[in-house]
């Protein structure tokens, strides 16, 4: 049994032998092709990996780009906002499958242009598709609300109940901050100035207030409380004597705060502080043969009173051509509204066209195309000494009236040339600055300085149009006008 045993191993092994090498040779064969498989494996997604790289490194190499072009529409919009939209749009377009976030920046970006060029409802439609992509983006509470602030401020001249629905939202977002809420609220009192109601303007005020200190400390929240209580106290003939009593003390005290810690002189003139510049020659209503004038001008060598007078012949003898020219642009649609929210609400609407405005059509001397005799007045005057900041027709329909206000500065004054001006009723077309009272009349140059208070009245059944000039202060150094 044993020899037999014996036997069959001898004679098996030879076999078992060739079934060792077969499988040694197999797992050299098997594991030669894992390796493979490993190799082709790790080049594989080494591969996949490189392309997600490249292909991520060119997304956001094209964002990159995309948000250069809304830095390079900033820069542009001043002196070629249409240029700056076009370019925007073509940003927008090229930019369909790029991240919700950056998409909303675009929109946000069109949306200040239309804006800057008094587009209301294009931006309107902008603003409200960045808000879309926000939401999409899912952004932060402040981001929302402040594509709900600009929703608010495009909308509160010609719908002010809309834009304080928009502040409502923005002020029912979760997790806002004080700033945030502040912000909003500052624009919600421009929304209630714009409807007319300016005692929920000044209730907004009260609440930024209670928010902090901070909050209220700068001077031009305290300048736009006085000018909600002047509106109240000038709107509202029905108030008890005690509450009219009350508000007015409170408005004659925070003046006399402002006079004391400001740079103002005058309760009746305090623009801006930033705007406001001490020592210029002032006073509500000017005459070209005014003494203050009698002196070398920071402009030339000429006195003012000397470009002045020049000016002042130059502008008189366009009257005709300027009154032909006004009709031409008023049945052509250049007009633009106004959007200060200064004129009472539901009343009539005070309008304009200027002659460099960015957002005309403009001539190779960066004129209004639409108002060749209006840029050809300009030049002369400019030939003859006169400083112009800015130029244009100013028309108040009939029914209007434009609110208390201040100018934006004293560094400047201004002319008015009577075009069309209401004969009756007499005095229905008035103009007050401080208190004193003038009219218009054709063919005849009002002077005066807008830093101060003052209130346009169209009572009359016609329009009231003018030319305006706007030039440098003649005591304004000429660093100041740079």
């Amino acid at each position: 049994m044993a020899v037999k045993q014996r036997r069959r191993d001898v004679d098996d092994g030879p076999v078992q032998a060739k079934h060792n090498a077969e499988g040694t040779r197999a797992n050299g064969q098997g594991t030669g092709c894992r390796l493979i498989c490993l190799v082709l494996l790790g080049a594989s997604l080494f591969f996949m990996l490189l392309v997600a790289v490249l292909v991520r490194r060119g997304a956001a190499l094209k964002t990159s780009k995309l948000l250069g072009v809304i830095a390079q529409s900033h820069e542009l919009l001043r002196e070629k906002p249409k240029d700056a939209i076009a370019l925007l749009g073509r940003a927008l377009r090229s930019g369909a499958s790029e991240s919700a976030m950056v998409r909303a920046q675009l929109l946000d970006a069109l949306g200040d242009a239309h804006k800057f060029c008094r587009q209301f409802a294009d931006s309107q439609r902008y603003y409200a598709e960045a808000l879309a992509q926000k939401r999409a983006a899912e952004v932060t509470s402040e981001e929302l609300a402040g594509s709900y602030q600009s929703l608010a401020e495009v909308t509160q001249v010609e719908n002010p109940r809309a834009a304080l629905d928009y502040l409502h939202e923005a002020l029912d977002l979760p997790g806002l901050s004080l700033e945030a809420i502040a912000l909003t609220l500052w624009v919600e009192v421009k929304s209630h100035e714009c409807a007319g109601d300016f005692e929920s303007a000044l209730r907004r005020l009260d609440d930024i207030s209670k928010l902090g200190r901070k909050f209220a400390q700068n001077t031009g929240y305290w300048l736009r409380y006085v000018s909600m209580l002047n509106r109240i106290l000038r709107g509202r003939e029905d108030l008890l004597r005690e509450t009219r009593e009350s508000l007015h003390a409170r408005m004659e005290s925070i003046k006399s705060a402002l006079l004391k810690e400001g740079p103002w002189l005058d309760a009746e003139q305090m623009p801006p502080e930033s705007e406001y510049t001490p020592g210029l020659a002032t006073k509500p209503w000017h005459d070209l043969h005014d003494q203050i004038w009698e002196h070398t001008s920071h402009n030339s060598a000429l006195t003012a009173a000397s470009w002045l007078l020049a000016a002042s012949r130059l502008v008189a003898d366009a009257t005709s051509e300027l009154k032909r020219e006004f009709e031409l642009l008023q049945a052509g649609g250049h007009l633009r509204r106004q959007t200060e929210c200064i004129s009472s609400y539901g009343g009539g609407v005070w309008s304009f066209l200027e002659v460099w405005s960015p957002w005309e059509d403009r001539t190779a001397d960066d004129c209004a195309a639409a108002a060749p005799v209006a840029c050809r007045l300009v030049q002369r005057l400019q030939s003859a000494g006169m400083p112009i900041v800015r130029a244009g027709y100013s028309a108040v329909d009939a029914g209007t009236h434009l609110l208390r206000h201040t100018g934006t500065t004293n560094r400047v004054l201004k002319w008015h040339l009577g075009l069309y001006v209401p004969a009756m009723p007499e005095g229905c077309a008035q103009f007050q600055i401080a208190n004193e009272s003038r009219t218009w009349q054709e063919g005849q140059i009002l002077f005066f300085d807008d830093s101060f208070e003052h209130e346009v009245w169209n009572r009359c059944a016609s329009q009231r149009v003018v030319f305006q000039i706007v030039f440098h202060h003649p005591d304004l150094p000429l660093k100041a006008r740079l």
